[in-house]
């Protein structure tokens, strides 16, 4: 088994020095995840690339970074083709990394009921045009499953955006499926009545057969755990994802990438490590009871 670790939520600067510590727990892999200030970015990337390799770790994917100033989805024309030209932008920043996946969200957020076909379509268009620019460059674009009112936040949404995309693939988040509107009132009480979380927080699908249904165009992962109510991006184990069911429905189609965390530095109070990330997965998974441990 392979396994991997995203720096989203701390950004790469924030793991540098942390990086030969994951690979001796057994983190080989990394995906860079960049931000939207591109100047900065690029002023970090050659010492990133260098630390990178010094401590013997691969970079599999790249995150694109998401916001109002580069989102794929934007009413104005004009505004769109910039944000187009601004991702590629980045794209031919970190090409040199080896990365050959790269996830992109599908909007910012909130997105409004009145405005959501609008941007569906120019979502659909833009994510066209960056498929067409990184397929001859041997690159493969990954949507991410995103929470709330984002575009992609239900299978319907993401079966008609790879419909209109031919060649788009997808990132798979374990803890983006959540209620359009998560209601946290009363949250810990909620953690300990399931059937009331239920009840307040009603979501759209469920991981096991998101994993089930789109295993073939599942090319990378976001593996993290949370509460069903909003994301939290806890250490596999601490939450209510259905890790065992995941991973069967995903081996059983053949996916073979690694097992990519997204976690936050703290998960309900505890540091997050390489070896905790990874005892945790295989424990949630039923890969340690497989192994007769």
């Amino acid at each position: 088994m392979n396994y991997g670790l995203s720096t989203t939520m701390s950004g790469v600067d924030c793991y540098l020095d942390r990086l030969p510590a994951c690979k001796r727990a057994g983190i080989a892999y990394l995906e860079l995840c960049l931000r939207e200030d591109y100047e900065m970015e690029a002023s970090l990337y050659a010492d990133c690339m260098e630390t990178v390799h010094q401590a013997g770790m691969t970079v599999f994917s790249v995150h694109l970074p998401f916001g109002r100033s580069v989102t794929p989805a934007c009413i104005e024309e004009e505004q769109r083709l910039a944000h187009v030209e601004a991702v590629k932008r980045f794209i031919g920043l970190t090409e040199s990394s080896g990365a050959r996946v790269y996830v992109i969200h599908g909007s910012h957020e909130p997105v409004g009921e009145g405005e959501r076909i609008m941007l569906l379509e120019s979502a659909a268009k833009s994510l066209r045009e960056l498929v067409e620019y990184m397929q001859p460059l041997g690159l493969t674009l990954a949507l991410e499953n995103l929470p709330r009112t984002c575009l992609g936040n239900t299978p319907e949404e993401i079966r008609w955006l790879l419909k209109r995309v031919p060649g788009l693939r997808l990132c798979f988040d374990t803890n983006h499926f959540t209620a359009l509107a998560p209601n946290v009132r009363l949250r810990r009480l909620q953690r300990l009545i399931p059937s009331l979380r239920v009840k307040w927080n009603p979501v759209r699908a469920d991981g096991v057969q998101y994993a089930r249904d789109f295993a073939p165009q599942i090319i990378t992962l976001h593996i993290s755990d949370y509460d069903g109510i909003d994301e939290c991006h806890w250490m596999p184990g601490q939450g209510i994802v259905d890790f065992a069911g995941i991973h069967t429905a995903l081996i059983r189609a053949g996916f073979d990438a690694p097992i990519l965390f997204e976690p936050n530095e703290r998960c309900k109070g505890r540091k997050t490590t390489a070896a905790r990330l990874i005892r945790g997965y295989e424990k949630a998974a039923g890969i340690s009871e497989q192994r007769g441990e």
